[in-house]
């Protein structure tokens, strides 16, 4: 008990000694104790000036994005999309800004124009978002099936799923490569990607498109009814289908 409260003695004894020896530096160094004192207000005014414009950035972002949308919504798809390029120009940095492709391509993709959905995806993809590259990966593949060119779907299909085999979007993925596969004639390809997403994603819909794609009673005419309702993406707003960090 004795020695623990020498102990802590001697600690607040050499506490005291710091803070008094400090400020006897501080007297006996006004100029430099002022110019020091200065500078580290000065860089704390800067880091919260800029935390304070980021953020303010960031708001502005958010806030065109949900304007296009709105816009889009409206039936005002060339002044949404005007808005659109005016978010990657003024905010290229932000999340809203990753957004604004994503949604961009998926308008484009729902409308037939292919060409265009590409474009937005491959500039989404670029960006090496986290949270956003695999949807770019995802719709690349899906706008290249649509397009009518399996070759370069494979390609992005299997790119995504090299890269994230256990995303929530890889069963929709293995799909799009099971699909092409059928329509190139690889049946044999197809059907072990069939059977792929009927053991790996049991008691989803996938399983039971898949598994009903394999059956032996599905003929020509089960092929017809599952391609008519194969999981494909169609719009989808990021509002509604993605979660988007907080605004503060």
């Amino acid at each position: 008990m004795g020695t623990h409260w020498a102990r802590q003695q001697a600690r607040n004894n050499e506490l005291e000694g710091s803070v008094a020896k400090t400020i006897l530096w501080i007297k006996a160094n006004k100029r430099i104790s002022g110019i020091i004192a200065g500078a580290v207000l000065l860089a704390c005014l800067i880091g919260w000036t800029a935390y304070h414009n980021f953020k303010v950035q960031q708001n502005k972002a958010w806030e065109k994005l949900g304007l296009a949308e709105g816009l889009y919504a409206a039936g005002h798809a060339k002044k949404a999309f005007s808005e659109i390029k005016s978010l990657e120009s003024q905010y290229l940095n932000t999340p809203a800004a990753g957004y604004g492709l994503l949604f961009a391509g998926d308008v484009s993709y729902s409308t037939g124009d292919y060409t265009t959905a590409e474009s937005y995806y491959r500039q989404l993809e670029a960006t090496n978002s986290q949270t956003l590259t695999p949807f770019a990966l995802n719709d690349l593949a899906l706008t290249y099936e649509a397009a009518k060119l399996c070759d370069k779907a494979e390609i992005e299909a299997q790119k995504f799923l090299n890269l994230y085999p256990d995303h929530f979007l890889a069963p929709q993925v293995h799909s799009v490569l099971a699909r092409c596969y059928e329509a190139q004639g690889k049946m044999e390809d197809a059907k072990v990607a069939y059977q792929k997403i009927a053991l790996e994603y049991p008691n989803t819909y996938f399983a039971a498109w898949a598994q009903d794609k394999i059956s032996p009673k599905g003929g020509k005419s089960a092929s017809k009814k599952t391609a008519e309702t194969a999981p494909k993406t169609g719009f989808r707003s990021p509002q509604k289908h993605q979660k988007r960090p907080r605004k503060t």
